[in-house]
């Protein structure tokens, strides 16, 4: 009789620590899935900003290049006034 009540209460057990590490094994694989989302989310964040980045140099290019563009046009216009100034002295 006190070999079945042993028995019975490491049965018990054996079954109580089954559950809970079938519980484990289910929250860590719940927590690996969150964790692969939040990494995607994360790759996906860090591409959209390389691609802003890459969108704010090449504006910045832009109008440094228009402003190279306007500065010589107008040292162009300097050099001529300056030109036609000397002229006519």
């Amino acid at each position: 009789m006190e070999l079945n009540t042993i028995n019975n209460t490491l049965s018990s057990k054996v079954y109580r620590q089954t559950e809970e590490l079938k519980s484990s094994y289910s929250e860590i694989e719940m927590l690996r899935k969150v964790v692969e989302e939040n990494q995607h989310k994360i790759a996906q964040a860090r591409e959209k900003n390389r691609r802003s980045v890459v969108v704010v140099e090449s504006k910045l290019e832009s109008i440094a290049a228009d402003s190279q563009s306007q500065l010589a046009t107008l040292q162009s216009q300097l050099a001529d006034e300056v030109r036609l100034r000397s002229e006519l002295q």
